[in-house]
């Protein structure tokens, strides 16, 4: 049987096993030597993380899916149909390749759209994958990116790049440590297109890429109920920074100019009448300053990047509290609580094990240390 192919031997065996774990799944798979071992346990890995992370291919059984490492690096539906929106053109190429859903998505902005990639197996499914999605302007290319992006004479609207982040089994977080370079790269991919979008790890420091990138870019921060996804950096914007996060199903966006954040004063207050801790993507741009400008509300101290305010602040990005108590650290008899650290000065295992705290409830405590860096307990009940 052809690995592209699923007889009905092998439909039979993953509809059996679909909800079973990985290696039950193996473990089954060792007492039949009829079937093929590896492209089964794709197939069904690949079925459980869709239906979270690529939900519209429910409308496709028949898509097939690769190895463990392209549907982990594969961007998401939210981030992907996100990112399609950005541009729109002509002629578009995607350096990164792998599973396509990228480029699938932003193929639905460009008349036609280049796909690279330089693994043979990868390549033939995300080819046939296109074929079923109906995506009829997409071109594939089995080529090493970084050959064809120096040697083609085509000029793009857009190029977009998703570098490897896990180099020799490590895992890097500098822009330059990835592979391809991009930073090497840049010149030569600006010589064949306007515009570039670069796709980097959430957890990559946003301060570095601005150094390092000495060119006018705009970054989004793309998170998914709170959890950071995605750093999406595009070349030649204006200094912005966008702080996204969905939630029930709407981006909810914060936008500032780092130069902007550079000049503004901040004012400080103790805990008042309502808490706010901004979301991930605010509080991983840095942008602590713009967002108590904005929303009219003062910090709590200079490291603890909580604010507060006397009157609600309607549509907050992020959690909004209203505090109930402000003390002292005391031991909580194992009270459950909903414990989040903030600069408290100590890690959260330690925090629970000496105040004696228990997870759970629907009531917040909020470890941190106020102006003076005295630490505080501050208890509340979420509003959203």
């Amino acid at each position: 049987m052809h690995s592209l192919e699923n007889n009905e031997k092998v439909l039979e065996f993953i509809k059996t096993h679909l909800n079973d774990t990985l290696p039950n799944v193996a473990l089954a798979l060792s007492k039949r030597k009829d079937l093929p071992k590896d492209h089964i346990l794709n197939q069904i890995n690949g079925i459980q993380k869709s239906k979270s992370k690529f939900p519209f291919l429910k409308d496709y059984p028949d898509y097939l899916f690769g190895s463990k490492k392209n549907i982990s690096q594969a961007s998401s539906e939210i981030c992907a149909n996100f990112k399609s929106t950005l541009f729109n053109g002509t002629k578009a190429v995607d350096l990164s390749g792998g599973m396509g859903i990228d480029t699938y998505f932003i193929s639905k902005f460009f008349d036609t759209i280049d796909y690279l990639e330089r693994d043979e197996a990868t390549f033939e499914i995300s080819k046939k994958n296109f074929e079923l999605l109906g995506a009829n302007n997409i071109n594939c290319f089995l080529e090493n990116s970084v050959d064809f992006i120096k040697n083609t004479s085509n000029q793009y609207d857009l190029v977009y790049i998703d570098p490897d982040r896990k180099v020799d089994n490590q895992k890097v977080f500098k822009i330059e440590d990835s592979e391809p370079n991009v930073l090497e790269l840049l010149p030569t991919i600006l010589s064949k297109s306007k515009y570039c979008l670069i796709k980097l790890s959430p957890l990559i420091d946003i301060q570095s890429v601005i150094r390092s990138i000495d060119l006018p870019i705009d970054i989004n921060i793309l998170s998914v109920y709170n959890d950071c996804k995605e750093v999406l950096v595009s070349i030649q914007g204006d200094g912005w920074i966008h702080c996204r996060n969905w939630n029930n199903s709407n981006w909810q966006t914060f936008s500032f100019r780092l130069k902007d954040e550079k000049a503004i004063t901040m004012t400080f207050a103790d805990p008042q009448v309502y808490l706010y801790e901004p979301n991930v993507s605010i509080l991983k741009a840095g942008g602590f300053k713009s967002i108590a400008k904005q929303y009219g509300i003062n910090k709590i101290a200079g490291n603890t990047h909580l604010y507060t305010s006397t009157n609600r602040i309607e549509n907050f990005p992020g959690r909004t509290i209203k505090i109930e108590a402000i003390e002292a650290p005391l031991k909580q008899k194992k009270q459950q609580w909903n414990l989040v650290n903030r600069n408290f000065g100590k890690d959260i295992g330690w925090i629970k094990k000496n105040y004696q705290i228990k997870d759970g409830g629907n009531k917040f405590l909020y470890a941190c240390r106020n102006r003076e860096e005295k630490p505080l307990f501050i208890f509340g009940s979420i509003i959203s």
